[in-house]
Protein backbone atom coordinates (compact mmCIF):
# COMPACT_ATOMS: atom_id res chain seq x y z
CA UNK A 1 0.00 0.00 0.00
CA UNK A 2 1.01 3.63 -0.34
CA UNK A 3 1.36 3.97 3.44
CA UNK A 4 3.86 1.08 3.47
CA UNK A 5 5.86 2.65 0.64
CA UNK A 6 5.74 6.00 2.44
CA UNK A 7 7.00 4.38 5.68
CA UNK A 8 9.76 2.55 3.79
CA UNK A 9 10.94 5.79 2.18
CA UNK A 10 11.09 7.48 5.57
CA UNK A 11 12.82 4.52 7.23
CA UNK A 12 15.41 4.10 4.48
CA UNK A 13 16.33 7.77 4.27
CA UNK A 14 19.42 9.11 6.05
CA UNK A 15 17.90 12.58 6.23
CA UNK A 16 14.51 14.21 6.51
CA UNK A 17 12.69 13.00 3.42
CA UNK A 18 10.40 16.03 3.56
CA UNK A 19 13.34 18.28 2.67
CA UNK A 20 13.23 16.70 -0.80
CA UNK A 21 10.55 18.80 -2.49
CA UNK A 22 10.11 16.51 -5.51
CA UNK A 23 9.65 13.39 -3.39
CA UNK A 24 7.30 15.16 -1.01
CA UNK A 25 5.15 16.51 -3.84
CA UNK A 26 5.06 13.03 -5.39
CA UNK A 27 3.80 11.55 -2.11
CA UNK A 28 1.17 14.27 -1.82
CA UNK A 29 0.02 13.73 -5.40
CA UNK A 30 -0.17 9.94 -4.90
CA UNK A 31 -2.22 10.30 -1.72
CA UNK A 32 -4.59 12.69 -3.49
CA UNK A 33 -4.95 10.39 -6.50
CA UNK A 34 -5.89 7.58 -4.13
CA UNK A 35 -8.50 9.81 -2.52
CA UNK A 36 -6.64 10.19 0.78
CA UNK A 37 -6.90 13.94 1.13
CA UNK A 38 -6.28 13.75 4.88
CA UNK A 39 -2.78 12.26 4.50
CA UNK A 40 -1.90 14.53 1.58
CA UNK A 41 -3.10 17.62 3.43
CA UNK A 42 -1.25 16.56 6.59
CA UNK A 43 2.04 16.22 4.68
CA UNK A 44 1.43 19.59 2.99
CA UNK A 45 0.48 21.38 6.21
CA UNK A 46 3.53 20.06 8.05
CA UNK A 47 6.03 21.01 5.35
CA UNK A 48 7.20 24.57 5.77
CA UNK A 49 9.98 24.03 3.21
CA UNK A 50 7.45 23.67 0.39
CA UNK A 51 5.20 26.43 1.63
CA UNK A 52 8.01 28.96 2.08
CA UNK A 53 9.41 28.63 -1.43
CA UNK A 54 10.17 31.84 -3.29
CA UNK A 55 7.51 31.27 -5.92
CA UNK A 56 4.10 29.71 -6.36
CA UNK A 57 5.30 26.51 -8.06
CA UNK A 58 4.70 24.11 -5.13
CA UNK A 59 1.45 25.83 -4.21
CA UNK A 60 0.27 25.47 -7.80
CA UNK A 61 1.17 21.77 -7.86
CA UNK A 62 -0.71 21.14 -4.61
CA UNK A 63 -3.72 23.17 -5.71
CA UNK A 64 -3.86 21.48 -9.09
CA UNK A 65 -3.50 17.98 -7.60
CA UNK A 66 -6.09 18.69 -4.92
CA UNK A 67 -8.56 20.12 -7.44
CA UNK A 68 -7.98 17.21 -9.85
CA UNK A 69 -9.24 14.84 -7.18
CA UNK A 70 -12.50 16.79 -7.09
CA UNK A 71 -12.82 16.73 -3.33
CA UNK A 72 -13.75 20.35 -2.84
CA UNK A 73 -16.57 21.39 -5.13
CA UNK A 74 -17.56 24.38 -3.00
CA UNK A 75 -14.09 25.90 -3.12
CA UNK A 76 -13.70 26.55 0.60
CA UNK A 77 -10.38 24.75 1.03
CA UNK A 78 -9.00 25.84 -2.33
CA UNK A 79 -9.62 29.51 -1.56
CA UNK A 80 -8.34 29.08 2.00
CA UNK A 81 -5.08 27.78 0.49
CA UNK A 82 -4.87 30.75 -1.83
CA UNK A 83 -5.44 33.09 1.10
CA UNK A 84 -2.76 31.33 3.16
CA UNK A 85 -0.33 31.47 0.25
CA UNK A 86 -0.72 35.23 -0.11
CA UNK A 87 -1.33 36.44 3.46
CA UNK A 88 0.72 34.07 5.59
CA UNK A 89 3.59 33.19 3.25
CA UNK A 90 3.54 36.38 1.15
CA UNK A 91 3.80 34.46 -2.11
CA UNK A 92 2.19 36.14 -5.08
CA UNK A 93 0.07 33.99 -7.35
CA UNK A 94 1.49 33.66 -10.83
CA UNK A 95 -0.25 33.21 -14.16
CA UNK A 96 -0.44 29.44 -13.59
CA UNK A 97 -2.23 30.00 -10.27
CA UNK A 98 -4.85 32.13 -12.00
CA UNK A 99 -5.34 29.57 -14.76
CA UNK A 100 -5.76 26.77 -12.19
CA UNK A 101 -8.27 28.81 -10.18
CA UNK A 102 -10.23 30.06 -13.20
CA UNK A 103 -10.54 26.52 -14.54
CA UNK A 104 -11.62 25.31 -11.10
CA UNK A 105 -14.26 28.04 -10.82
CA UNK A 106 -15.58 27.32 -14.30
CA UNK A 107 -15.68 23.56 -13.74
CA UNK A 108 -17.51 23.94 -10.43
CA UNK A 109 -19.78 26.79 -11.54
CA UNK A 110 -18.10 29.13 -9.04
CA UNK A 111 -17.58 32.00 -11.48
CA UNK A 112 -18.73 34.49 -8.82
CA UNK A 113 -15.45 33.74 -6.96
CA UNK A 114 -13.28 34.19 -10.05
Amino acid sequence: SLRQIHAHIIDSSDHNVYNNAQLTMLLIRLYLQMGDTESATQIWNNNETLKCADDAQHWNMFLQSYIACEHDKNGAYVFALLDEMMRVYHIDPDSNTFIILCKFCADCFLIHYG
